[in-house]
Order: C-alpha cells, then structure tokens, then sequence
C-alpha cells in the first residue's frame, strides 16, 4: 500500500523552513524532493504551495547541485546496468532505483505509476 511519507516529510520540512527552522534542501534531499514535485504522480499535485515554493527555491539556490547529481552514475537495482541518475526511476519511499525496462514489469497503481514490489511506494 503506498504512503504519503514523502509529502507529510516535504510538508514538515517547508513549514520549519518558512519559520526560519530549517535551511533549504541539499544533496540527495534536494534530488529525490526535486524529482518528486516534478514527477506528475497524483501524490505530487496534493503537495501545498509552500512545500512547492520550499522545492522550488532549494533548487534554484542549489541548481548546482541538483544537476551534478543528475550527472552522476548509478546502477539499476533489478539489472545491474549502468545509468545516469537522471534517467533512473526512484522509489519515492525506500529510494531503490530502477532502470525503465525493469520498472515496466512492476505492477502499476490506478494512476499508472509503477509501484515499488518491495515497499509499495510510487517509482518517479
């Protein structure tokens, strides 16, 4: 069964960060929420403005960041095939990264995204 962990996180995060709690987003933070907000799942469209607003400065303060990490290499958890990170799926849950050919054979939610066989989140 899938979760909204990824949004009630991104929802705590933006609110501290609005009361000056909490510093923008980096690293693979930034990359799995960045990824996230953009992802066009139906648990994305729920997310608020300010967790959208939080996202979206933390990605143009860190730009940089985000696209270094796009730029990294990782390998495909199901093949073991080599990939840009950009060009892998995630699990928006346990971040288990999957290569397109191997997500096509997960089943799918009623929305149509892939969901993970080992924690039931939405590959994006």
């Amino acid at each position: 069964m899938e979760t909204l962990r990824i949004n009630f996180q991104l929802e705590e995060e933006a609110t501290a960060w609005d009361k000056g709690e909490k510093g923008l987003l980096t690293g693979p933070d930034l990359w799995h929420a960045g990824r996230y907000s953009r992802s066009g799942t139906y648990r994305a469209a729920d997310l608020s403005n300010l967790a959208r607003a939080y996202v979206d400065e933390s990605m143009r303060v860190n730009e940089a960041d985000f696209l270094g990490t796009a730029r990294l290499r990782d390998r495909c958890r199901g093949c073991g095939e080599n990939y840009r990170s950009e060009n892998l799926l995630i699990c928006l849950e346990c971040s288990m990264e999957r290569c397109g050919a191997c997500a096509s054979r997960f089943e799918r939610n009623d929305h149509g995204d892939p969901v993970c066989p080992y924690c039931g989140g939405i590959l994006a």
